[in-house]
């Protein structure tokens, strides 16, 4: 039985949270366009803003057909899509070090973790990729967004807030 550890288990490691990572800052970017659109009920009635899975959830029998609010979900859907091409790409390489081990010994919780965190966000990414693209009424025409140029626009964005004292 070969043992968990070792320098190839944690350049694994390394590797798979860091395209993690990666997937958590493009999923997170997501649900901050998904909030944009996403009707602000409150739930407690104190006027404490809802859940966003509350919010989801009352928000489900509704088509968009404003073609603002389209573009929003379109933007949401290419980064949940790039957010699970990421998590993809790690579950790949964890498959690679395992198949490199012959399949066989005992992995270290922290790739197990690494891991099952993977699969749990891939499966919650791709539940709310699916919701997102049900919003959109199949009249509005979807546009070809690209995640690359969100991302990248998003970033500039930023720089420009840090150096303009905004942050």
């Amino acid at each position: 039985m070969v043992k968990a550890g070792g320098v190839e288990e944690e350049t694994a490691i390394r590797e798979i949270e860091e395209i993690a990572l990666r997937s958590n800052v493009v999923y997170q970017f997501a649900e901050m366009k998904l909030l944009q659109i996403m009707p602000a009920s409150s739930s407690s009635g104190g006027g404490v803003p809802s859940s966003p899975s509350s919010r989801r959830d009352s928000w489900k029998n509704s088509l968009l057909t404003d073609e603002a609010d389209a573009m929003l979900c379109s933007e949401a859907l290419a980064l949940y899509v790039k957010s699970l091409t990421l998590l993809q790409k790690s579950m790949d390489l964890a498959a690679r070090y395992w198949q490199r081990r012959g399949g066989t010994g005992v992995a270290s919780a922290r790739l197990n973790n690494a891991v099952q965190w993977g699969r749990e966000r891939f499966n919650e990414t791709l539940e709310k990729a699916e919701f997102v693209k049900s919003k959109i009424a199949p009249n509005v025409e979807e546009s070809n967004v690209a995640p690359e140029k969100l991302i990248y626009d998003r970033a500039l964005e930023m720089v420009f807030q840090i150096h303009s004292g905004v942050c």
